[in-house]
């Protein structure tokens, strides 16, 4: 239940950035079902990222830009990030941008207007990695040949998996995308994370600055 809270500096960074990150267990997919939720969830992250493309280009954002991700943390684990680039020493405002936007999604969701959208963006997708299928490059089908045996799952590959996800979004409803904002973006299994380069006069906030932040930031109205 606890957030657990990290800041460090480091003299040889270049950048500096704030992350929010929850965990959660990494189930099999070797299913439909699980194929499913993977593009629900793909939608999911679409949509919150156009978001915060939107945030960003605003006059005076409170970060140089933003992204959420989903990838395998270990054997057993996923991990969801949000992350943002920030100029050095605001981190805090940038961890607050980021409590801020996904404190709305999980309590109203996104629009019919943004899930179609995404699901539009998503066909258009796979039709052109379709499209190029013969030129993808032999790293990338090296690395899935990988995965598939790591995990003990299947490697469909281009053609199968294109009909399956175009069949399978035309089904998919906005309520069950929304309905996965209390997994992806939990307030439980949280980690935050706040970095940056050593620098005079950009102080990174501290650890109970965050978890003030944290603790204000849940209380506030989305």
């Amino acid at each position: 239940d606890e957030t657990l809270v990290k800041a460090a500096s480091d003299k040889e960074a270049s950048s500096s950035t704030v992350a929010v990150l929850c965990k959660r267990p990494r189930r099999p997919e070797t299913s439909v079902a699980a194929a499913r939720t993977g593009l629900m969830a793909d939608l999911f992250g679409a949509m919150l990222n156009a978001r915060f493309d939107e945030i960003g280009h605003r006059a005076n954002p409170p970060f140089l830009g933003a992204f959420c991700a989903s990838y395998q943390f270990t054997h057993g684990t996923n991990l969801y990030l949000v992350q943002a680039q920030v100029k050095d020493g605001e981190q805090a405002k940038g961890l607050e941008a980021l409590l801020e936007e996904t404190g709305r999604v999980r309590a109203h969701g996104f629009l019919a207007s943004e899930f179609d959208r995404a699901r539009r963006e998503q066909i258009a997708q796979l039709e052109r990695a379709y499209a190029e299928r013969e030129k993808t490059e032999s790293r990338g089908l090296a690395g899935n040949v990988v995965q598939a045996f790591l995990n003990g799952e299947p490697e469909t590959g281009i053609e199968a998996s294109s009909i399956l996800s175009r069949t399978l979004l035309s089904g998919i409803a906005l309520g069950e995308v929304n309905a996965l904002a209390d997994t992806l973006i939990s307030t439980r299994n949280r980690v935050v994370l706040a970095d940056g380069p050593e620098k005079v006069g950009a102080p990174l906030p501290s650890e109970a600055d965050l978890r003030a932040i944290l603790e204000r930031m849940g209380n506030a109205k989305p």
